[in-house]
């Protein structure tokens, strides 16, 4: 029997197969999403969103996700409504992508991150192909069957189904409202699971306005679509020039921020040689396999106790623009933005930085091993003040060319060769910052260089690559710092060294000893005529005011957001807006978390543009 003998006989066939489609399309995306959960829920440990009332209000959550996104299929005419494919296309592009991206970084992957082509590498890739596994076909194999269903069976009786404008505008407008209803009962069994009795007004205004902790949390609260909602609410509050209110607002809190001029810290030194380092872990740094210390050169720096400062508790403020973040805090003393990247969306902006901070600089250069437009750094590069900036076009290294994973790692070698080469024929004063790459993951592979640490048998195999690649590093940084001795220039160079953030690694938790933490970053500075060690909690926003300390240059205006550690006890730090880790005062806590909408308000409305930094601090 044909489909128009099932007409005949009252079976309406192309209204079937279109209301057919929606309901296996809102099974997939609810399958799919809730895949998501679970990869989330696996990283951080959140059993509960799997079952019970937790697991509960996140399928209705996914309900009304999967409802809202129909909406273009009920809009479209008939035979357009194949376009409906590029909405389950971009969810499961979304959704394959938040997982591998959450494995690393127990956090979403922001939005402005897919727009980051310039990014695209061959270290990207095999990042890619590391971390993407046979499990992860789930997360694809729906929509393939859906699109097999679709055309083989539905989709001839989908373009002869006939809607008016009137039937197609209320078909779309109940998936609104079914959104909505969805969002409300989630809302309110949220409400009744809330330990602390509070309005309902007021718990709506905190959870919808607020991305607690991390965006992860967000999602897994409001689902989807809400996350979505939010994300571009955000963006477009970053937009445009600050109001009237917002600006007495950053001018109180400046005003209430240190304020000095002396160089009492000053190291003597007229060089500065500002190393970040890819990915470096504190609890690295010292680490032993076999009894044979990983990183000889770095523990010779921190021996020096009358000359080093040394922090091993930095907590990593890095945001959406990851390694870029960190750069932008140790140039310009400012938060990076939450959600979107600052040297993608604001390299056009006016900054402050340390190079800027002193006349005396004959000569700067900035030294990767990155294409100019990997994070838009030649760019970024510019607005920090540096004349020169070398590259991956620049580097005597084969892999990195061919984009060979095996040997990345050496790439920190070719780094600071190409680094020694610059170093030595500036002019004095100089100076130079390095952006080390080799300590990228994945550390699925085994490296030429330093294999007796891989050798072992001490620790787990992912640990020992990335110690491998650490001991690297180290052996990079001693080969660059005896160029310097060995052209005279040495002891006329204060030498930072600082992690551009932290790395999880699957069971990096047998290295945590003593206070170590897992998100603690690395700061030396070397050659600093003092020395000392700093117990507590810095956040990585401390290190430029740090560093202004060291280089002598207070008579700039701007001393960043942070705190000087050779002035003030710093005992705690703000990871993120909604967090502080260590001990302070409830007025200290508060002034750390509101430092990061300051930095919002100062980045998006291009505050340095129209305010000099160059004032003699009083």
């Amino acid at each position: 029997m044909d489909r128009t003998s099932h007409d005949k006989q009252g079976l309406n066939w192309p209204r079937w197969a279109t209301l057919t489609f929606a309901l296996l399309a809102v099974l997939v995306s609810v399958y799919q999403l809730r895949l998501v959960d679970f990869y989330f829920s696996v990283d951080l440990g959140y059993w509960t969103l799997l079952d019970g009332v937790q697991g509960w209000l996140h399928t209705l959550n996914h309900v009304g996700d999967a409802l809202l996104l129909l909406v273009p299929y009920w809009l479209l005419p008939s035979r357009r409504r194949q376009w409906q494919w590029v909405v389950i296309v971009l969810l499961t592009v979304w959704s394959v992508s938040q997982v591998l991206y959450h494995s690393t970084y127990k956090d979403i992957m922001p939005y402005s991150s897919f727009t980051f082509v310039q990014n695209v590498n061959g270290m990207l890739l095999g990042s890619i192909r590391s971390l993407f596994k046979a499990y992860h076909l789930k997360l694809v194999a729906p929509p393939l069957a859906l699109l097999l269903v679709d055309v083989l069976l539905l989709r001839h009786g989908i373009k002869r189904d006939t809607w008016s404008w009137r039937q197609r505008w209320r078909a779309a407008l109940a998936s609104v409202l079914a959104f909505v209803v969805l969002q409300a009962v989630v809302a309110w069994g949220q409400y009744r699971e809330e330990p602390q009795p509070c309005s309902v007004r007021s718990f709506l205004t905190e959870s919808y306005t607020t991305s607690a902790l991390r965006n992860d949390t967000y999602y897994l609260n409001h689902g989807y679509c809400a996350y979505t909602m939010f994300c571009m609410g955000s963006s477009i509050a970053q937009m445009g020039g600050l109001s009237a209110d917002q600006q007495a607002q950053v001018q109180q809190f400046l005003s209430q921020q240190p304020q000095y001029s002396d160089n009492a810290h000053w190291c003597g030194r007229d060089n500065v040689l500002f190393i970040v380092v890819e990915s470096l872990n504190a609890w690295a740094v010292g680490a032993t396999v076999d009894g044979r210390s990983v990183t000889p050169v770095l523990d010779g720096l921190i021996a020096d106790s009358a000359s080093t400062i040394v922090c091993r508790h930095v907590r990593s403020q890095v945001q959406a623009g990851r390694s870029s973040d960190g750069l932008f805090m140790y140039n310009t003393g400012l938060l990076p933005l939450v959600g979107r990247s600052v040297s993608m969306f604001y390299g056009g902006n006016t900054f402050p930085s340390l190079l800027q901070s002193s006349p005396r600089f004959a000569s700067s250069a900035y030294v990767c091993g990155d294409p100019p437009s990997y994070w838009n750094m030649s760019t970024m590069a510019a607005a920090y003040g540096y004349t020169q900036f070398w590259g991956e076009d620049s580097l005597h290294h084969e892999e990195v060319r061919d984009d060979q994973l095996r040997d990345i790692a050496s790439l920190d070698r070719s780094i600071m060769q190409m680094a020694g080469d610059v170093v030595t024929g500036m002019q004095e004063p100089f100076m130079v910052q390095v952006m080390t790459a080799g300590m990228h993951l994945p550390y699925s592979v085994t490296l030429r260089d330093a294999q007796w640490v891989t050798q072992s048998g001490q620790y787990t195999l992912t640990l020992r690559r990335y110690l491998q690649r650490v001991a690297i590093l180290d052996m990079a940084v001693g080969e660059l710092l005896q160029r310097l001795r060995d052209a005279g220039l040495l002891e006329r160079t204060l030498v930072v060294i600082a992690s551009d953030h932290n790395q999880d690694i699957d069971d990096d938790d047998m290295m945590m000893t003593g206070d170590m933490q897992r998100g603690d970053c690395l700061l030396l500075i070397a050659n600093a005529r003092q020395g000392m060690t700093v117990p507590g909690p810095m956040g990585q926003i401390d290190v430029y005011p740090t560093v202004l300390d060291v280089m002598g240059a207070n008579q700039y205006g701007w001393k960043g957001l942070g705190t000087s550690v050779l002035r003030h006890d710093v005992t705690a730090a703000s990871p993120s807006p909604d967090v502080v880790d260590g001990n302070t005062d409830d007025a200290t806590r508060r002034r750390l978390q509101q430092a990061w909408g300051i930095s919002q308000w100062m980045i998006s409305g291009n505050w340095f543009k129209d305010h000099t930094t160059t004032t003699q601090a009083r």
